[in-house]
């Protein structure tokens, strides 16, 4: 049980990193315009077949390493890390940042493990435990009350509460963030849209298929927003491979996957037109 729910986290992280893409990166702290997704799998595995969880490319300048981690980083995956670190810059002759993405209490076990003075690198840390979410969602509702926009951080540590320090029950908090989401100001509607499927993907780690679908419906965007009833079944899984791969290179290759994919959901035309973004000759290569 411990490894699935660790599994579900790892899933969760690996989609908001992609769906989010630069604004994650500038979450984290770093700068840049355009990220570019390395494949994970030709970078050699560090033991077991294990990848790194994600890693990408900065403007073409530097490569960033991006590990989560629900429990605190021992030796072993401090070794594993440094594997991947040094592969990558000796392979590619760019810097390369490596962080840890961390949703574990950093007050039980150690974030810094002891390693081998011969390693020359040390990740960087991001814990989420370390961010208060009753603060946060103070801050936001001020914002919501008063009509302000939230800046891009802001919106994501909204969908990134429940990970954070709180005492909050879960179902409340989610009953907190999912309204807040619903009324808040975010000026870029492409982001909003990033959100909402982020957010949806969180409640699905957490949440039985019913509560998910109440939940759903409390936070749907206008039907009219997406052209049709989110709620369909086999929409979620459709919109998120389509939010996935169309991220990655191969944007319309993986799509008409995705159009085939729905098409055999039974979605008409309009509906695999809105969420991939292929134009009619595209789907009719399918048909």
């Amino acid at each position: 049980m411990c490894s699935e729910i660790h599994s579900k986290q790892d899933l969760t992280y690996k989609f908001i990193i992609k769906t989010l893409n630069i604004r994650f990166h500038r979450y984290l702290g770093y700068e840049g315009e355009k990220l570019t997704f390395n494949n994970v799998e030709l970078i050699p595995p560090a033991n077991d077949n294990k990848y790194m969880d994600i890693s990408y490319n900065v403007d073409e300048i530097i490569n960033v390493n991006i590990e989560h981690q629900s429990s605190p980083v021992y030796e072993s995956k401090m070794r594993d890390i440094y594997k991947y670190h040094i592969y990558l810059e000796a392979e590619d002759k760019k810097p390369v940042i490596s962080c840890v993405v961390g949703t574990y209490n950093p007050n039980y076990g150690c974030k810094n493990a002891k390693i081998d003075y011969n390693m020359t690198i040390s990740p960087d840390f991001f814990l989420l435990k370390d961010k208060n979410a009753k603060e946060i969602l103070s801050n936001i509702k001020f914002k919501v009350k008063n009509n302000i926009p939230l800046t891009d951080n802001e919106a994501i540590d909204l969908i990134l509460t429940p990970d954070m320090s709180h005492n909050f029950d879960i179902v409340k908090l989610f009953e907190i963030t999912s309204d807040l989401l619903k009324r808040a100001i975010i000026l870029d509607n492409g982001f909003r849209l990033d959100l909402f499927a982020c957010h949806k993907k969180m409640l699905r780690r957490f949440f039985n298929q019913d509560d998910y679908v109440r939940f759903v419906k409390m936070v749907n965007i206008k039907a009219e927003d997406y052209g049709f009833e989110p709620n369909v079944t086999g929409f979620e899984e459709a919109v998120e491979l389509s939010y996935i791969e169309g991220k990655e290179d191969g944007f319309d290759e993986k799509n008409l996957d995705v159009a085939s994919k729905m098409f055999d959901l039974g979605f008409d035309e309009e509906d695999v037109f809105k969420v991939t973004g292929l134009t009619r000759e595209d789907i009719n290569c399918i048909k």
